[in-house]
């Protein structure tokens, strides 16, 4: 009897596997995000560059960073303004808020690689 118990069982599992493996849903290599995915205010920050690198919002806007790189990287303001962008360093797939409260242009980059510019004009 206990035999049979633990075939009918190790069945039971091995069948419950194939179930989830066919009927989860299928995903891409590619994680890419595409224009139409992207809200509007948003920075990308992929390939080692801030995507778009020159932003317009008003005042009060909540800009928003996605990580989409390998490698960690944020959003600090190149003059250290109170009211420009001070971001933490982000893992890939993580995003930063900033809302300017004051207008202006700021300029920023990502502090590991200074290469990387990017500016927000506020209105």
């Amino acid at each position: 009897m206990n035999k049979k118990v633990g075939i009918a069982l190790g069945l039971i599992i091995v069948l419950s596997g194939i179930g989830f493996f066919v009927n989860s849903p299928t995903t891409t290599s590619d994680s890419s995000i595409t224009a139409e995915d992207i809200p509007e205010n948003t920075v990308i920050i992929k390939d080692f560059k801030f995507n778009p690198p020159k932003l317009t919002v008003k005042k009060g806007t909540t800009v928003t960073f996605i990580n989409e790189d390998v490698a960690q990287h944020n959003a600090v303001d190149d003059d250290e303004k109170p009211a420009g962008p001070d971001g933490p360093l982000l893992l890939k797939g993580k995003k930063y808020e900033y809302t300017p409260t004051e207008t202006g242009e700021f300029n920023y980059h990502c502090a590991p690689h200074p290469f990387m510019k990017g500016r927000i004009e506020v209105i």
